[in-house]
């Protein structure tokens, strides 16, 4: 004779006891809600990254993380929102921490196939960029005084000014006037 389908309560009470087979039913009835969930929200961008099956064991590692007190719900709709709610914010964090955050940001990769005559023509175009920098830098310090091409080179370096000044022996305005003195002299050439 079949078995009744056991009642919403005493699968509660079993899974807040630790139960064998309680966790097993409850990720069949409830697994499906939570991946959908869970590939709804996911972005496109990190669809290709993240496998949803992961969210989904997160969630539950979340849910049977919590003290048994915590499992008590009425019905099985307030259960279903429960971890529709995790789910949401296990995918939330992952965007955010994806998309949001410059570090991870998963826009801003690149697939090889759409960069390969990118990186090429790059590194190209690398040798010229730096023969020119180094034409500009000589201009720059050719026929300066010796104090100016020490400020120059110090700067350039990436000194901060008062570091520089302290440096050199000149004092910080010296170089703000210098350097005005330069730029102005750049762009009326």
């Amino acid at each position: 004779m079949p078995q009744a389908p056991e009642t919403f309560e005493c699968l509660m009470e079993r899974v807040r006891n630790h139960s064998d087979g309680a966790a097993r039913l409850l990720l069949e009835r409830y697994g499906e809600h939570i991946l959908r969930i869970i590939r709804c929200r996911l972005n496109k961008k990190l669809r290709p990254k993240f496998d949803s099956v992961d969210f989904v064991q997160a969630v539950w590692a979340s849910f049977f993380g919590l003290p048994p007190e915590r499992i008590a719900f009425d019905h099985p709709e307030a259960l279903g929102a429960f971890l529709a709610r995790l789910a949401n914010n296990k995918v939330v964090d992952v965007v955010r921490k994806r998309l949001q955050s410059e570090k991870y940001d998963a826009s801003r990769e690149l697939s090889m196939n759409d960069t390969g005559e990118n990186i090429a023509m790059a590194r190209a175009a690398a040798p010229d960029i730096i023969a020119m920098a180094r034409e500009e830098w000589d201009n720059l310090v050719r026929g300066q005084p010796e104090v100016y091409r020490d400020i120059i080179v110090c700067l350039g370096e990436g000194t901060p000014q008062n570091q520089a000044a302290k440096m050199i022996g000149v004092s910080e305005r010296t170089i703000s006037r210098i350097m005005r003195r330069l730029k102005a002299q750049r762009s009326d050439e």
